[in-house]
This record gives C-alpha cells, sequence and structure tokens, in this order.
C-alpha cells in the first residue's frame, strides 16, 4: 500500500477495526471472561476470530508485489517484519523477563510463570510456544513473514492466477490436515500454511476486482457486510490461528468465514471512509499489535483489584488506547527502524 497521498484511507481503517478487536480480545482474556461469562464469550470469540487475523494475512495478500527478485522481496519484508518481530521479541520477551526474574519482581504480572526460567526458555518461546509466554501477538509478525515468503515461492512456480489459487489451497489444506493431526510444525509454520489461502484471496480480489476504485455498488456495501458477519455469526466454529488448533465445524467452514468475514470488514470500512482515531491505529496497527500486551501486563493485577471484571475491561480500555497513542508518536520517530516506518536493512 503506497504511503502519503496515495495511501487509501478506509484500508487503515479496516486495519484499525481489526486492531481493536484484537486488543479487546486480550482484555477479555486477562479479565478471564473465557471462564466467568464462558458460553457468551465463546460465541462472540468464534465470530469475531473468524476473520480478525485473517484480514491481515489478505491484506498483504492485497498488496503483494515481488519487488524485483528473491532477494529484493526478502529484504523488504526483513524490514516491514522480521526486524520489528526480533526487536520486540528480544526486548520484551527476553531481555526485561530476565531482568525482572533477577530483580524477583512482580512487575508485568507474567500470567504464565517464568521465574527462574533459563535463557533457552525465552529464546525459543518463538520456537516451542508460538511467542505466548510473555507477548503473545508477536506469533503474527513471524508468521506473516513465512506466509510471505512461502507465497513468493508459489508464485514463483506459476505466475497463471488459476494456479497460484490451487498451490495456495493445497497447502492450505495441508495446514488443516496438521491441525487435525495435532502436529505442531514449531514456529508458527502450520499456521502459515492454514492461511496462506487468505494472503491468495487478496490476491483474487486485487485481480479480479475493482474493490479499491469508488463505484455505484460502494451504496449497498453496509447490507452486504451485514450479511457477511450475520453468515459468519451463524456459521463460524472454534479456530485458534495462533497456534493453528481448529475445533468441529471449523475445518468446514474456516475459509469460508475468513473470506467472508474480511470482506464484510472491508466493506463496512469503505462505506465509513476515514475515522480518525479508528484509522491512525490501524496505520500503525504493528506498534499496537507488538505494545499493548506490555501495557496489559503492566496495569492488568492493580485494575482487578479495584474493580470487578466487566468494570476492569472498560477501565483497561481506556488506558491502553491512550498508552498506543502515545506509544505510537514516540516509537515513529525515535525508533522508526524498528517499527516499520524506515528501513533498516
Amino acid at each position: 500500500m503506497g504511503q502519503g497521498q496515495n495511501r487509501i484511507d478506509w484500508i487503515d481503517t479496516a486495519k484499525g477495526i481489526c486492531i481493536l478487536l484484537v486488543v479487546v480480545n486480550h482484555i477479555l482474556i486477562f479479565c478471564d471472561f473465557p471462564n466467568i461469562y464462558k458460553e457468551q464469550y465463546a460465541r462472540v470469540s468464534d465470530f469475531l476470530g473468524s476473520f480478525r487475523m485473517p484480514l491481515y494475512f489478505f491484506l498483504s495478500g492485497l498488496f503483494f508485489k515481488q519487488y524485483g527478485g528473491l532477494a529484493a522481496f526478502i529484504r523488504k519484508k526483513t524490514n516491514k517484519l522480521l526486524i520489528p518481530f526480533l526487536f520486540f521479541y528480544l526486548v520484551f520477551s527476553v531481555a526485561v523477563p530476565l531482568l525482572i526474574i533477577q530483580a524477583r519482581s512482580p512487575l508485568l504480572n507474567l500470567r504464565s510463570s517464568v521465574h527462574g526460567a533459563p535463557l533457552p526458555t525465552l529464546l525459543l518461546d518463538f520456537y516451542y510456544n508460538d511467542c505466548q509466554l510473555i507477548n503473545g501477538p508477536l506469533w503474527f509478525l513471524l508468521c506473516l513473514f513465512e506466509v510471505n515468503i512461502l507465497f513468493y515461492a508459489v508464485t514463483s512456480l506459476s505466475h497463471r492466477l488459476r494456479h497460484v489459487c490451487l498451490l495456495s489451497l493445497l497447502i492450505g489444506f495441508s495446514g488443516l490436515a496438521l491441525a487435525y493431526a495435532h502436529i505442531d510444525l514449531h514456529a508458527s509454520i502450520d499456521t502459515a500454511f492454514t492461511c496462506l489461502p487468505f494472503f491468495a484471496f487478496g490476491l483474487i480480489i486485487r485481480r479480479r476486482t475493482s474493490i479499491l476504485q469508488k463505484s455505484l455498488f460502494d451504496r449497498h456495501l453496509i447490507a452486504w457486510a451485514s450479511a457477511g458477519f450475520l453468515f459468519c455469526f451463524l456459521t463460524a466454529g472454534s479456530v485458534s490461528f495462533f497456534r493453528n488448533e481448529l475445533h468441529g465445524t471449523a475445518y468446514f467452514t474456516v475459509y469460508a468465514c475468513g473470506c467472508v468475514g474480511t470482506l464484510s470488514v472491508l466493506f463496512l470500512a469503505k462505506r465509513l471512509g476515514h475515522i480518525p482515531l479508528v484509522s491512525y491505529m490501524g496505520r500503525y496497527s504493528i506498534i499496537t499489535l507488538c505494545t499493548h500486551t506490555i501495557y496489559l501486563r503492566l496495569a492488568i493485577g492493580f485494575v482487578l483489584s479495584h474493580f470487578t471484571p466487566m468494570a476492569s475491561a472498560i477501565v483497561l480500555l481506556l488506558i491502553i488506547i491512550p498508552a498506543e497513542l502515545v506509544t505510537i508518536p514516540v516509537l515513529k520517530r525515535y525508533l522508526p527502524h524498528v517499527t516499520a516506518q524506515k528501513d533498516l536493512w
């Protein structure tokens, strides 16, 4: 996606909607909603989870470019995805926990016990545990990097769209087979297989539709988005993309719900257009993705000790959003090379 005047504002709105859904979901998890409001949370989580992460894979596919060759492509994706992943992982999933362990500090309210954890356990959290020990959302950056490389390989085998789609689906089905057999390839590679079709779907929409342009069809977008969301709500199964875990009907509905839900978010965002706060957070969603869990760990203990779980969720949202609105410009200015704002390599 272009920068400056070439940037498509409503795409940022779509990304903003989804990053806010990610933040809200993690707030609810930290407030123990999955246990306190088990049935209600499960229904809403299945619905929103069916398209929340697929949208980001779709958008990467929507704006996929080969950048003139494999070396240039890897360099581009390393700057945009792998370097931010490595920076936030080494700082917040390795260095900070080690300092906390050494200082015997309760800081960050570590939900997963890392007290006394050896350095190899922290270093290899991305490999064995999908980054879930400390800063869970980081799995997505690594996975998206892998999906990009995988899709580059697919498009190198054939430039014909139907061949690309077929190969992507076959790889996607292999990811589903791994999930069904409970085989973990580690480092989110199995999830990359499963999510590759969402990436390919983005390329299909870019080449076969005029979704990025204004049209008379846009007046009906809210109706189509509503119908799409209803479809996902009624049919979505339980999917945990970060662990490549699916349950029950999700094996049959994961791609339908992921694609329909993604289009519904896009239709809604295109109709709504630019929304200052939402679009801003969407434009810099990578920063919010990498930092909001740290703020949650800092605040959760105090908030839960003073409020009910429902009130805590609201208070935490009112803490996280302003915190991110401060964090984004600070990191943009002082750490642009590790937050995908400028190329380091």
